[in-house]
C-alpha cells in the first residue's frame, strides 16, 4: 500500500507541475509582446505548439508513463502546430490566426482526434488501430478534461468567494494572488494538472460506461425526434431547410449527436453492447435513417454556395457536411448488414483518420478557406452574378488575410474604372474602422437596392400595373426586410410569397394596396398589412383588420393563389359601422 501510495502521490507532483509548467509558459510568450511584433510567424508556431503539447501531454499522463506521455504530446504537437503556423501564412501578420475560430477548432478537432491513436500506438502489446483500445481511450481522455475543467471552475469560485470572506478582516492575500497574473496562470495549470491525476486514479469509480449509460437512454427520443422530422418535411415542404445556413448547422449537429449515440450504443465490442432490443434496434433504425439527415444539410450548404459563393465558413460547412453524409453512407450500409455493429466499429476507425487528414487539409495551403473565397467573390462579381451590396467587403478587409485584401486591390481597380456602386461602397469600406460603421455608411445603398428588388418582387393586381423603388421611399428597413424576405420564399406550390391588391380602401389616402405576405419564421400562414405607397409624402405599411367567418382564423397560405387564379373582388366590407359625423367605429376582429 506504500508504494501506491507512494506511485499515487508522484503522480499527482507530475501532474501538476506540467500543468503549472504550462501555464507559466503560457504567460510567458502572451506577455513576450517583443517578440510577437518582430517575428510574429515564429510567437504563433512557439505559441501553438506550446498549448497543443501541453493539453495532449496531460491528457496521457496517468494513462502513460510522464515520459511516454511527453513522447506522445511531442508526436501530436509537431504536426499539428507546424500546419497551423502554415494556416498563419495567410494573413499579413500571421497571428491574426488566433483571431480566427475557425481555425482553432480544426487545431482543437485535429489534436483531439489523433491523440487517442498515440496513446494506443505507445502502449506495449496493443495495435494503434485496436476499435476497443481507442473508444476507451477517446471516451477516458474526454471524462478526464471535463472533470479537470469542472475542478477548475470550482477552485477559482472558492478562491473569490474565500478573497470576499477574507476581505472583512483585511487580509488581502488571496487577493495578492489574483492580482499575479503569472502566479493565477501557475495555480490554474497546477489545480487542472491535479485534477486529472485525481480524474484518472478514480477512474473505476467514474468508468466511461456511466457516461455512456446516460447517453443510451437518449437513443429512442431522438429517434421518435428524426423521424418525425423526416416525416413532416415533404409535408411542411423543403423552403425552410435548404439554401438556409443556420438550417444546414441544425441538421449537421442533429446528426453528430445521432453518431454519438448510434457509437455510444455500440461501444467497444458486442460483449459491452447494452442487452436492450430497443436501444439495439432504435441504434440501428438511426444509423439508416441518418442519410436523409445528413443529405438535407449538404444540400442545403451547396445551394447556398450557389446562390452566394464561397465563403471560408461556408467551406467549412461543405467539407463538414461531406463528411458526415460519408460517414451516414457508411452507417447505413453497415445497418443493413447482418453483423452491422462490428462493421460500424471497423469505420469509425477508418472515419476518425479521414476526418484527421481533412482537419489537416483545411489548415494546409490546399483547402485554403480565404484564398478560395476571395477568388469565388471576385469572380461572382466580374460576372456580373452578384452586386455591391453582396459582396462581403468587411470580411474581405478584417478576416479573410492576404487574399481578401488582394480581391479588394483588383475590386477598387474595378471601382476606379468606373463601376459607381462599387465605388460607393469601396469608399464606405476606406472610411469605417468598424463593423457597425460600414454598416451605417452602407444604409442608404442597401435601403435603395431593397427598394429596388422589392418592386420588382412584389406582385400588382390588378394586372398592369407596376411598382417602382420610389413608391417605397420612407418605409423603414426592417419593414423592407421583411416584405422582401416574404417575396423571396415561394409557397410550397410555386405561388409566390407575397401580393399586392391595389385599390382605393381608404378614400383619405393615395395610390395604397393591400399586402399578404408569409408570416416570418412560419409555415402556418399569411400576414395582411396596408400598405399607402408614396406620392409626395412617405410610404405607410399599417396593420389591416381581418374578418373571418370562424373566430380567429388566421390567413392560409392558398389565399395568395386563389387571389392570383381571380377568385376575389375590392368593394364595401359586409359588417356594419357606427358611424357618427365623419368617424366611423367598427369592431375590431
Amino acid at each position: 500500500m506504500a508504494e501506491i501510495s507512494g506511485g499515487t502521490i508522484s503522480r499527482h507532483a507530475a501532474l501538476a507541475g506540467l500543468g503549472s509548467a504550462a501555464g507559466l509558459a503560457l504567460w510567458m510568450l502572451s506577455e513576450n509582446r517583443g517578440l510577437l511584433m518582430q517575428v510574429p510567424g515564429l510567437f504563433l508556431l512557439v505559441f501553438s505548439f506550446t498549448g497543443v503539447f501541453s493539453a495532449v501531454s496531460l491528457a496521457l499522463a496517468g494513462p502513460l508513463p510522464l515520459r511516454r506521455a511527453l513522447g506522445g504530446g511531442l508526436i501530436v504537437a509537431l504536426p499539428v502546430s507546424g500546419l497551423f503556423s502554415l494556416a498563419g501564412q495567410r494573413f499579413a501578420v500571421p497571428t491574426q490566426a488566433l483571431d480566427q475560430p475557425d481555425l482553432l477548432a480544426l487545431v482543437f478537432l485535429m489534436a483531439f482526434l489523433a491523440t487517442p491513436f498515440v496513446l494506443a500506438a505507445l502502449r506495449p502489446g496493443q495495435r494503434w488501430t485496436d476499435y476497443a483500445t481507442l473508444f476507451a481511450a477517446a471516451w477516458g481522455l474526454t471524462i478526464r478534461y471535463l472533470i479537470g475543467f469542472a475542478f477548475a471552475a470550482v477552485f477559482w469560485l472558492l478562491a473569490f468567494l474565500s478573497d470576499a470572506l477574507l476581505s472583512l478582516v483585511q487580509v488581502g492575500v488571496i487577493e495578492w494572488i489574483l492580482a499575479t497574473e503569472w502566479l493565477v496562470f501557475a495555480i490554474t495549470g497546477g489545480v487542472f494538472g491535479l485534477a486529472l491525476a485525481v480524474a484518472y486514479e478514480l477512474r473505476a469509480a467514474f468508468p466511461p460506461s456511466f457516461v455512456l449509460r446516460l447517453l443510451r437512454l437518449l437513443t429512442v427520443p431522438v429517434l421518435v425526434v428524426v423521424s418525425v422530422f423526416l416525416a413532416a418535411v415533404p409535408l411542411r415542404g423543403l423552403g425552410e431547410v435548404f439554401g438556409a445556413l443556420s438550417s444546414a448547422g441544425t441538421l449537421m449537429a442533429v446528426s453528430l449527436a445521432v453518431i454519438t449515440l448510434v457509437s455510444a450504443v455500440l461501444d467497444r465490442n458486442d460483449a459491452d453492447m447494452p442487452a436492450s432490443p430497443l436501444l439495439r434496434a432504435s441504434a440501428r433504425a438511426l444509423a439508416v435513417l441518418l442519410p436523409l439527415l445528413t443529405g438535407l444539410a449538404a444540400w442545403a450548404v451547396v445551394l447556398r454556395v450557389l446562390q452566394y459563393g464561397w465563403t471560408p465558413d461556408r467551406l467549412l460547412a461543405v467539407c463538414t457536411s461531406g463528411f458526415l453524409f460519408i460517414c451516414s453512407l457508411l452507417y447505413c450500409l453497415c445497418a443493413l448488414r447482418r453483423d452491422w455493429s462490428a462493421r460500424i466499429r471497423t469505420a469509425n476507425t477508418g472515419l476518425v483518420l479521414a476526418a484527421v487528414v481533412l482537419c489537416a487539409s483545411l489548415l494546409s495551403p490546399l483547402l485554403d478557406g480565404n484564398r478560395i473565397a476571395a477568388q469565388s467573390q471576385l469572380h461572382r462579381y466580374l460576372a456580373a452574378q452578384s452586386v455591391p451590396a453582396e459582396l462581403p467587403l468587411w470580411e474581405m478587409r478584417s478576416t479573410w488575410g492576404t487574399a481578401g485584401r488582394a480581391a479588394l486591390t483588383q475590386l477598387q481597380a474595378r471601382a476606379d474604372a468606373g463601376d459607381a456602386a462599387l465605388a460607393d461602397h469601396m469608399a464606405a469600406l476606406a472610411d469605417a474602422d468598424s463593423r457597425w460603421a460600414f454598416e451605417r455608411a452602407l444604409e442608404p445603398q442597401r435601403m435603395q437596392q431593397n427598394m429596388q428588388d422589392l418592386a420588382a418582387a412584389l406582385p400588382v393586381l390588378p394586372g398592369g400595373r407596376r411598382l417602382v423603388a420610389a413608391d417605397f421611399s420612407g418605409l423603414g428597413e426592417a419593414q423592407l426586410a421583411a416584405l422582401l424576405s416574404a417575396c423571396r420564399r415561394p409557397l410550397p406550390g410555386g405561388a409566390p410569397g407575397c401580393l399586392m391588391v391595389e385599390g382605393d380602401f381608404l378614400p383619405t389616402e393615395g395610390r395604397q394596396g393591400l399586402v399578404l405576405h408569409r408570416q416570418a419564421g412560419s409555415e402556418g400562414g399569411l400576414t395582411a398589412s396596408h400598405l399607402i405607397l408614396a406620392d409626395g409624402q412617405d410610404a405607410a405599411m399599417r396593420g389591416a383588420a381581418v374578418f373571418a367567418a370562424a373566430r380567429n382564423k388566421s390567413l392560409p397560405l392558398s389565399l395568395i393563389p386563389e387571389i392570383l387564379s381571380g377568385s376575389y373582388k375590392v368593394g364595401p366590407t359586409s359588417i356594419q359601422a357606427l358611424a357618427v359625423g365623419q368617424i366611423e367605429i367598427l369592431p375590431w376582429p
